[in-house]
């Protein structure tokens, strides 16, 4: 619970295919 507290945004990428994995960026607020 407390890890999930510091995500301070979260974008899912659909227009262009990488990798099979979920396209998923999270940015942590981890050295505030």
């Amino acid at each position: 619970p407390a890890f999930g507290a510091t995500a301070r945004s979260a974008a899912i990428h659909k227009a262009q295919r990488f990798s099979d994995h979920a396209p998923l960026t999270i940015v942590y607020d981890w050295l505030a």
